[in-house]
């Protein structure tokens, strides 16, 4: 399979995704039709189709309530990007 014929992410998360290499990411998926919510201690704006919550991904509950939003407003995940940190 070559890059050209990798299937597009669908639903993403991306941590850290605020600033610098995650806020790049984000560009990018959601460039792509990616529906992506983005989890940062920082504010962050919510892509289009998406959202953004305020998350510290040290936090076992507060990654555990991210989750279930984050189920609840994109469906089952099939891209994970860990940026946070």
């Amino acid at each position: 399979m070559t890059k050209a014929d990798a299937p597009a992410p669908r639903r993403a998360v991306v941590t850290g995704g605020a600033k610098g290499i995650g806020a790049a990411a984000v560009a990018r998926l959601t460039a792509a039709g990616a529906r992506v919510a983005v989890w940062d201690v920082l504010d962050a704006p919510a892509p289009a189709g998406g959202l953004a919550l305020r998350v510290d991904a040290a936090d076992a509950g507060a990654v555990r309530a991210a989750a279930a939003r984050t189920a609840a407003a994109v469906g089952c995940l099939d891209t994970l990007v860990l940026s946070a940190g």
